[in-house]
């Protein structure tokens, strides 16, 4: 899409990412346990390392940490304003 949009600045592009694959049924999805607990990223990351570790861990994880800190903080002025 980042290649995409200087070519056509004035398209719309929707990301689906594994959405087509799952229903096309090129790709599994994870166990419905995973998928409930929120760690179907951790069965695709088990299946597709070489393609997902730069997505998923040196760019996804500091994101999450990221925000897990800003909830903490939040929650730690709310509990303080009580």
């Amino acid at each position: 899409m980042a290649e995409l949009i200087l070519e056509s600045p004035r398209s719309w592009f929707i990301g689906c990412g594994a959405a087509l694959n799952f229903v096309a049924g090129d790709k599994k999805r994870a166990p419905v346990w995973m998928q409930k607990a929120g760690l179907e990223w951790a069965f695709r990351l088990g299946h597709e390392p070489r393609r997902l570790f730069g997505r998923y861990i040196l760019h996804d994880m500091p994101f999450a940490f990221q925000l897990m800190l800003q909830s903490f903080a939040v929650g730690a002025r709310r509990a303080v304003s009580l």
